[in-house]
């Protein structure tokens, strides 16, 4: 994160929450654990799981159906910063679209990997998906609890992903 633009969200009475993504290894995908036949929709699904768990949280205080208030808020912080304050919103673990996408990305891994942690794979993907109900009702969620639901779906998203690439 950039410290210039950290700064200024920090300050941003909006602002409830700035923290840096987690600092996990990302294990190197092996081919041999996949399905042949789909292999460059797991490199996909790897490569974008892989940047996900890598944004940073910025929780504000926007809650509810406000969207055009968080967008108002965003061109208003870019029209005086620059674009680079946008990359804080859009790679942001606490946008329900990061979260689910780490939800799909990691049933995509499940479905297509043929390696021996099959079974345990299917109940991490059972437990990642009781997240989805929460995600529904997102919107509603304060932001302590955003924050919480954001870092357990990553959590266990990361550990799907080194199940997945363990032989």
């Amino acid at each position: 994160m950039s410290g210039a633009i950290e700064d200024i969200l920090r300050k941003d009475p909006r602002v409830v929450h700035l923290e840096p993504a987690e600092k996990w290894e990302m294990p190197e995908l092996d081919a041999t654990q996949f399905s042949s036949r789909r292999l460059g929709y797991v490199a996909y699904a790897y490569s974008m799981m892989c940047n996900i768990l890598g944004y940073h949280y910025l929780v504000d205080n926007i809650t509810g159906q406000r969207d055009s208030e968080r967008e108002a808020w965003k061109e208003e912080l870019t029209r005086t910063y620059g674009s680079e304050v946008n990359d804080y919103f859009e790679k942001n673990s606490i946008k329900v679209n990061s979260l689910a996408q780490l939800i799909k990305f990691s049933e995509m891994l499940t479905d297509q990997y043929i390696g021996q942690n099959r079974e345990v794979l299917v109940d991490m993907i059972s437990s990642l998906k009781c997240f989805e109900d929460a995600l529904r009702a997102y919107r509603s969620k304060t932001p302590d609890e955003r924050l919480s639901i954001a870092k357990e779906v990553k959590k266990k998203s990361y550990e799907i992903l080194k199940t997945v690439t363990r032989s």
